[in-house]
Parts: C-alpha cells; structure tokens; sequence
C-alpha cells in the first residue's frame, strides 16, 4: 500500500470519512463512454484475467513470472460473476463477485469462523475480489460506478444479504468511508492466496439495511460533495447494463465455463497445485464447458 494510504488508516475514522469522501469525485465526461457489463466473451474474460494480475503483479501480490493471467479455482467457477468496465472494446477495469460454493468463499480459508456465523443466521454470503483499473482511468469515479453495477446485480439478480471482503488494513477506509462497510471481527490475519501473505481484516457490508443507514449517514453532506447515497439511490447511470432478474444470468453461465477452460490451459500449474476437492469440482465444470462447446460446434 502507498504512504497515503498507511497514513490515512492511522487517523481517527471520523477524520478517515471526511479524508475520503473529499477525495472522491465522479469525472461524468471522464464516464460517459463507459459502458459496465458482466464479461460474456473470450476477449473480455481473457482482457480482464490480465488486468487482474498486472494489478496484482505490481503490488508483489503474485509472482509475476509465467502466463499474466490471474487464474485461481475461485475465478474458475461459473458462479462467480466477473464485471468489466469497456471504453470501445477494452476492457479498462473489472471486479469479481464470487457467490457461495462447495468450495465456499475466498476468504473462508482465514475467516472461516466469522462466515460461519453469518451463515448460521440464514444470511446470503457474496464476496467481491479482483478488483482492477487501468492507471489512466483512476480517480474517475469508476470504481463506484463498477461498484454500483455489482449491488445492483446482487440485490436484483442474486438476492444477495451481505457482501463481504477481505482487505488490507490500510485500504480499510476505502471501503468504511464511502461504502460504510464494517469489520466482521477485530483479528488481522495473513491472507494465504497471496504470496506476500499480505496482511487482511474482514468486512461486511448488509445490503437488507443498507438503504437505511446510508441515507442516515450521508444526508448532512454538503450539496457541492461526491454524496454516495445519492450516486447510488438516486442518479440514473445508462453505462450499467447488468443484470437484474435471476433469468437474466444464465447466458453468461456458458461463457464463464468456456473462460475457465481457456484460463486452465494458459495457466496448467494452477491446476497441478489445487487440493483434490478443488480439482474435482473444476474438473466437472470444465467438462461441462468442453461438452456445450463440442454441441455449439455440431450446430453450427
């Protein structure tokens, strides 16, 4: 993390929030020509496997040797939703929101009591991870934009209660402040997907009250100030073009499939590293993806 960032997380929150919410702008001509969608062809699943692990590669996250695609059996599956933000046709930034499975969740493997607890509530669990943006399009607003696409999907499409993430402490603020996500537990732990074992606090964020204590919490802002509660409640953005109703999903359930047999070949040592549990359920969703493909080539 940057100096900004190790400094900002040492102030007292309320200082954090005011920090914060002054730093973030939204650049509307900077936008209007982004276009937000859930990735649905080779291209965009292959642009936004790449622009994940650049991002990662520039923070010592990976090891930046070997095939620069960001390839993890969570990203893999078809139930991971990957979003990606498209200027003509490059993708200039992308997130993932991955969706309960038998393999759980990400961040499980370090935060595995404090899901449970949630889980033992009836809660409907979703984590976001491999969030990445291009350098020239940062400080835009892109990221609440693609933000917003991604509870817009999950309320409407996934009937999702809670988001959660892993994070590290340093960028804490940047989703307590603008987003008012809350840590699920006071323990800092080391995130094993990472190579560095980057330090990680867990956070939460309900969605079922979200309207509510947002609308508390942002209301006094003054008029001239980036207001999240209004870029979300109340600005219409014609860039997100997601999905809102459950049907509306399976179309991209295919192209996922058919992106996680692509990404197995480009990156074979992810796959020859898995635990067994892991491998079996890749190797049965890559057979299903191999098998739709052979029937779209008989049809055509």
């Amino acid at each position: 993390m940057s100096f900004k960032h190790a400094l900002l997380a040492r102030l007292p929150g309320f200082i954090q929030d005011r920090v914060v919410l002054r730093q973030l702008l939204v650049d509307d001509e900077a936008l209007r020509d982004v276009v937000i969608k859930v990735a649905e062809t080779s291209a965009e699943h292959d642009a936004a496997a790449r622009l994940t692990f650049e991002a990662y590669a520039a923070r010592n996250l990976v090891d930046a040797s070997g095939v620069p695609v960001r390839a993890t059996p969570f990203l893999m599956l078809p139930s991971t939703v990957r979003f990606v933000a498209l200027k003509g046709s490059e993708v200039i930034a992308t997130l993932a929101l991955f969706q309960e499975s038998p393999l759980g969740l990400p961040m499980g493997e370090v935060f595995m009591t404090e899901l449970a607890g949630l889980r033992q509530q009836g809660r409907r669990l979703a984590e976001i991870g491999a969030l990445a943006i291009q350098k020239a399009h940062r400080r835009t607003g892109l990221a609440m934009l693609i933000y917003k696409a991604m509870w817009q999907t999950a309320v409407g499409a996934l009937g999702i209660d809670d988001f959660v993430v892993a994070v590290h402490p340093e960028a804490e603020p940047m989703y307590r402040s603008p987003l008012r996500f809350v840590r699920l537990t006071d323990a800092v732990r080391r995130y094993k997907g990472l190579q560095s074992g980057a330090l990680a606090v867990a956070l939460r964020l309900d969605l079922t009250t979200m309207h509510k204590v947002w609308s508390e919490h942002f209301a006094r802002l003054p008029a001239d100030r980036f207001n999240p509660y209004r870029f979300f409640y109340d600005t219409t953005h014609p860039q997100l073009r997601v999905p809102t109703a459950p049907d509306q999903l399976e179309p991209y359930r295919l192209s996922a499939r058919q992106a996680a047999l692509r990404l197995a070949s480009l990156r074979p040592e992810m796959l020859m590293s898995m635990e067994k549990r892991e491998f079996e359920l890749l190797q049965t969703e890559l057979a299903i993806a191999a098998s739709a493909g052979d029937e779209m080539r008989v049809r055509r």
